[in-house]
C-alpha cells in the first residue's frame, strides 16, 4: 500500500508493515487519533480516502460510509482502532462485516492503546503481530520510513482533533467587534453588490488576495468585510469556488478569513475553506472548516450540499472535475 503526499508529484510513501501504517495515520488524519476507528480506503495501489470515526458514534454509521467508499473505487480496507478493546470491537466488527458485504477486501484490523499495536482476532493476524506474545502486543515506533517522509514532505500531526478546529475558530471579541465595525463600514458605501458586479468584483478581490498571502501579508478588516459581503451573492461566491486554487495561499487566505468573518457571514468562505483543503487531500482541515460553516449557519444550503458530497464518497479529483465542468458551463452558457 502507498500513501500519496499533499504534492502529488512526489513519489508515494510505502506502507509495508502495521506498524508504518499506525505511524503514518496521523499524518493522514492531520492529528493523533484517540477513542477512534479509522479505516484506509485504497484502490489498487494508493490509499485514496481516509475516514475516522469516534468511539461515540453509532457503529451503524459504517453501513452508510462503505458502500459510498465502494463506488468511489475502493477496494482494499485497512482499519485500525484506538481504544480499549471492549470499545473498540464493536467498531471493527461493523466496519469489517460493511467491507465484506460490498466486497471490499480488508487487511487484519489492528487496535492502538497504550503505545502498543494489538491484533483483533478479526480476520488473519498481521505477520509482525501473530507471534507467541501477540496478547502483549507490539511497540508503537514513530519513528518509521514513511512517518519520516510525511514530515519530510510537509504532512502535520496535530495533538487532537481538538488542535485541528482551533485552526479555523473564530477571532477574539475585540477582534470581532473590530470586524463588525468594518462591516457596518462596508454597507455604509454600498456594499454588497450582487449579479455580474458581484461575480467580477469578487474575482478581483481574491486575486488580489491571494497575491497578499504569497507573499506573507494578509488582509485589513476592511478587506475581509467587503469579500465576505460579496459572498453572499451565490453567483460570485460559485464563481470564487469554480476557480478550483488548493495551493498553500488559498488555504492561508480562507482559514484567515474564516476565522476573522463576521459570525452572519462566516458560512461562504468556510466552505470555499473546505473545498481548498479537501482538493489539496487536508480532510481534517476540510472537515473543521464545515464543522464552522454548520455551525455559524445551521441548514446553510451549500453546507449541506458539500457534506452529503463528501459522505457519498466523492474524492478530491472527483470534486475537482466538478469544478471543472461548473467552469465549463460558466464559460459556455
Amino acid at each position: 500500500m502507498t500513501a500519496q503526499p499533499s504534492a502529488n508529484d512526489q513519489p508515494p510513501i510505502r506502507i509495508t508493515t502495521p506498524n508504518e501504517l499506525v505511524s503514518l495515520i496521523p499524518y493522514l488524519i492531520g492529528h493523533h487519533p484517540a477513542d477512534s476507528l479509522v479505516l484506509l480506503g485504497c484502490d489498487a495501489t494508493k490509499v485514496i480516502v481516509t475516514v475516522r470515526l469516534g468511539l461515540g458514534d453509532p457503529t451503524n454509521a459504517w453501513a452508510q460510509i462503505v458502500p459510498n467508499l465502494a463506488r468511489s473505487g475502493v477496494i482494499t480496507g485497512h482499519l485500525v482502532g484506538y481504544g480499549s478493546a471492549a470499545r473498540v470491537g464493536p467498531h471493527i466488527d461493523t466496519a469489517h462485516a460493511a467491507l465484506t458485504l460490498n466486497d471490499i477486501a480488508s487487511s487484519a484490523p489492528v487496535r492502538v492503546e497504550h503505545g502498543r499495536i494489538y491484533a483483533t482476532g478479526t480476520g488473519a493476524g498481521p505477520g509482525d503481530l501473530a507471534s507467541s506474545h501477540a496478547d502483549e502486543g507490539v511497540r508503537v515506533d514513530p519513528h518509521t520510513a514513511a512517518a519520516a517522509r510525511a514530515v519530510v514532505e510537509g504532512m502535520v500531526a496535530l495533538p487532537s482533533r481538538d488542535a485541528i478546529h482551533t485552526l479555523v475558530a473564530p477571532t477574539g471579541p475585540a477582534e470581532q467587534a473590530a470586524m463588525r465595525s468594518a462591516v457596518a463600514r462596508a454597507r455604509s458605501a454600498g456594499a454588497p453588490v450582487t449579479g455580474e458586479a458581484a461575480v467580477q468584483a469578487a474575482d478581483a478581490a481574491v486575486t488580489d488576495a491571494l497575491g497578499s498571502y504569497r507573499t506573507g501579508d494578509r488582509l485589513t478588516d476592511d478587506d475581509v468585510a467587503r469579500l465576505t459581503l460579496l459572498l453572499t451573492d451565490e453567483q460570485a461566491r460559485d464563481a470564487v469556488l469554480a476557480r478550483d486554487e488548493d495551493d498553500d495561499a488559498s488555504i492561508a487566505l480562507w482559514t484567515d478569513v474564516t476565522r476573522r468573518a463576521d459570525a452572519s457571514l462566516v458560512a461562504e468562505p468556510a466552505c470555499i475553506l473546505f473545498v481548498a483543503a479537501w482538493l489539496a487531500r487536508r480532510a481534517p482541515l476540510a472537515w473543521a472548516a464545515l464543522d464552522r460553516a454548520r455551525d455559524a449557519e445551521p441548514g446553510h444550503r451549500l453546507t449541506r450540499l458539500l457534506s452529503a458530497m463528501v459522505w457519498n464518497g466523492i474524492s478530491p479529483d472527483q470534486l475537482a472535475e466538478v469544478l471543472r465542468r461548473r467552469r465549463s458551463d460558466a464559460s459556455h452558457p
